[in-house]
C-alpha cells in the first residue's frame, strides 16, 4: 500500500507524468485516465464507478427455497470503501439485522459481497491493477464484462451472445469443510461466451465453448500475502494474462471478443467451485492499489478481422452456422455461394440446405447441388469467421460465387464502417480463403451489388470504387473471374429501382433473374447445366 499519496500527485503520476505498464509490449500505448484510478480520495469516484449492479445483486443460496442456506450472497456497496490510497473490498456474513433489514436472507445467503463496475466501456487494451487478495474462501476477481448493459432488447432475447474475459479469479483461504485446499495459492483466468438470454448470476444453460476457456497456473506465493500486479492484454488478435509483468496464459482472439467491455472487480462466495468461506476468516478485505488502463493502437483494418456475429437481425446467426455445419458433414456441393443478405435471401431464411429454398432458387439452379453461405448483416470479418470454423471444410465444389462488401460500409454502435480501400482488401482476404479452402474451383467475384437509390448515394460511390479495386487483383487470380452487374441492374440514369431491389438493396425476383442470367455462361464453362 502507498502511504501519503494526495489527489494532487496520484493524477500528476497518471495524466502528467505518465505511469509505465508492468507489460513492456505495451509502453507506447496511451494512458486512460477515464478507466484509471489510483484511489487517492476518500470516495469512491462516481464518474469513473458504479458499486452496485441491478441485474446482479448476488447469486441465489441453494437453500434458497426451504432447505438451510450455506451458500449464496448479495453484493453490498457498504462493503465498498476508498481509505488510505486503495480500494477495498469486503466480504463479511450477514447479520441478523441485516437479514431482517433487507429481506435478503433467503434468496441470497448469509453473505456479503462486494462490487465495483466502470461506468465506461474499453474495447481491447491493457488492463492492470495492483492487489492484495484477501486471506479467506472468497473470490476475489478482475474482470471484463458487457451483457448488452446498454440494449435491454438484446439483452433478455435470444439471437445474441454475453462476453466475459476473468482476468483472475483468486481464492485465499481454505473452505471451510477443508475439501479444496487445491484452489489457494492458483490463478484461475478464464473465458465465458454465453448465449442470450443470459442474465447476471443466473446462467441460461446455452454457452458456446471456443476452446481452452479455463486455464489455472500454481504460484509459488500466496497472493493474499503480499501485494502482486496482474494485467491483461486484449488485442483484436489475441488475448494474454500478466502477472507481475510476466506472462502466464495466452491465447488467440478468435472472433470472440471485439465489443467494449466493462472493468469490473469484486469479491464473490463461489461455492460450487470455492466453497464457502469459515466463518471466523470473514471479515476480510480485497485490496486495490490502483486500476490502470492503456488504450490500444487502432487495430488493422477491421475488414480483415475475423469475428462472429455483430449485428442482430431476423435469424439466429449461431445457429444457422451450427446447421450449416451438419449440412457440409454430408452434402457434396457442386456450387458454393458465399456472402451476406443479398445472398442468403435468395434462397429463403433456410437456405443452407433448400428446405424453404424454394421456387426461386431450384427455378434458377434445378439439379445442380448447391450449398448458399449467406448471412444477412455479415461483413468480410463475418466471413472470414466462418470459413476458418469449418463452413467450406471438406467440400470440393465446381464452383463459388463470392459476393461481400456492401455491409462493410455501414458504421453502426457494433461496428466503424470501411472504406473502399479497406472494404476491397477484406473481400479479397475472403476471395483468397475461399481459394485456400477449394483450391480447385473457379471463383466468381461479384461485384459489390448497388446499395442505395441514387448513383451519388454514399455506399454506391464507396462500392464503385471498391471493385475498380477488386477488378484489378482478380485479374492477378488464377481460375477468379470478376462479374460486376450493376449497370444491368440500374438504369440507364444509374438509378437502382423498387422493380429491381425492394429496399434498393435487396433484388427482387427481376434482380436475381438478372444475376442469373450473368452467372449462366460461366456455370455452362464449369460443366453446369441451368434450366
Amino acid at each position: 500500500m502507498r502511504s501519503h499519496v494526495s489527489l494532487f500527485s496520484a493524477l500528476c503520476m497518471g495524466m502528467v507524468f505518465g505511469v509505465e505498464p508492468t507489460c513492456p509490449e505495451v509502453r507506447a500505448w496511451k494512458f486512460i485516465p477515464e478507466l484509471s484510478d489510483e484511489f487517492a480520495s476518500e470516495a469512491l469516484d462516481s464518474s469513473k464507478w458504479q458499486d452496485w449492479c441491478a441485474s446482479f445483486p448476488g447469486r441465489r443460496a441453494k437453500g434458497a427455497l426451504g432447505e438451510p442456506c450455506r451458500d449464496g450472497f448479495m453484493f453490498d456497496p457498504g462493503n465498498v470503501r476508498v481509505k488510505a490510497g486503495e480500494l477495498t473490498l469486503a466480504a463479511r456474513m450477514l447479520s441478523d439485522a441485516d437479514s431482517s433489514h433487507r429481506g435478503d436472507y433467503l434468496r441470497h445467503g448469509p453473505y456479503a459481497g462486494a462490487i465495483v463496475k466502470s461506468v465506461r466501456k474499453q474495447r481491447y487494451g491493457y488492463f492492470e491493477i495492483r492487489a492484495k487478495t484477501m486471506k479467506a474462501c472468497v473470490s476475489n476477481a478482475f474482470w471484463l464484462y458487457d451483457p448488452h448493459s446498454d440494449d435491454p432488447a438484446v439483452k433478455f432475447s435470444a439471437g445474441d451472445f454475453s462476453e466475459e474475459i476473468d482476468i483472475f479469479e483468486i481464492t485465499g483461504g481454505v473452505d471451510f469443510e477443508g475439501k479444496r485446499k487445491s484452489c489457494v495459492g492458483k490463478l484461475f483466468g478464464t473465458i465465458h461466451f454465453y448465449l442470450t438470454p443470459y442474465l447476471e448470476g443466473v446462467v441460461n444453460g446455452k454457452k458456446w465453448r471456443p476452446g481452452r476457456t479455463h486455464q489455472a497456473k500454481e504460484l509459488d506465493f500466496l497472493p493474499a500475502d503480499d501485494y502482486h500486479v496482474y494485467g491483461f492484454l486484449w488485442t483484436p488478435e489475441k488475448l494474454a494474462w500478466y502477472l507481475d509483468g510476466r506472462q502466464v496464459f495466452a491465447r488467440e482472439n478468435d472472433g470472440l471478443f471485439h465489443r467494449p467491455l466493462h472493468v469490473v472487480l469484486d469479491s464473490e462466495i463461489l461455492a460450487g467451485w470455492f466453497g464457502v468461506p469459515n466463518p471466523k476468516d470473514l471479515p476480510a478485505e480485497f485490496r486495490i492499489d490502483y486500476v490502470r488502463v492503456w488504450a490500444a493502437p487502432e487495430p488493422r483494418n477491421t475488414a480483415l478481422v475475423p469475428r462472429m456475429k455483430i449485428e442482430r437481425d431476423s435469424y439466429d446467426w449461431m445457429e444457422r452456422h451450427r446447421r450449416v455445419l451438419e449440412v457440409v458433414k454430408h452434402r457434396r456441393p457442386e456450387v458454393v455461394f458465399v456472402g451476406d443478405s443479398i445472398t442468403h435471401f435468395w434462397a429463403g431464411a433456410e437456405s443452407y440446405g433448400g428446405e424453404l429454398a424454394l421456387p426461386r432458387w431450384r427455378q434458377a439452379f434445378g439439379k445442380i447441388t448447391t450449398l448458399n453461405l449467406g448471412y444477412g448483416w455479415d461483413r468480410t470479418g463475418n466471413v472470414l469467421w466462418r470459413l476458418d470454423h469449418g463452413e467450406m471444410e471438406g467440400v470440393d465444389p465446381k464452383l463459388v460465387v463470392l459476393h461481400i462488401g456492401g455491409n462493410n460500409f455501414t458504421t453502426t454502435k457494433n461496428y466503424e464502417g470501411n472504406t473502399a480501400a479497406e472494404t476491397a482488401e477484406g473481400v479479397l482476404a475472403v476471395l483468397d480463403r475461399i481459394r485456400a479452402k477449394a483450391p480447385r474451383a473457379k471463383i466468381v467475384l461479384m461485384g459489390i451489388f448497388p446499395f442505395g437509390a441514387q448513383p451519388t448515394a454514399p455506399h454506391r460511390v464507396k462500392a464503385r470504387e471498391a471493385n475498380k479495386i477488386l477488378a484489378a487483383e482478380a485479374a492477378k487470380r488464377a481460375n477468379v473471374v470478376f462479374l460486376d452487374i450493376t449497370d444491368n441492374l440500374v438504369g440507364a440514369d444509374g438509378v437502382y429501382t423498387r422493380e429491381m431491389a425492394r429496399d434498393f438493396v435487396h433484388p427482387t425476383d427481376a434482380g436475381y433473374a438478372v444475376w442469373i442470367n450473368a452467372l449462366k455462361p460461366i456455370f455452362g464453362e464449369a460443366g453446369l447445366a441451368l434450366p
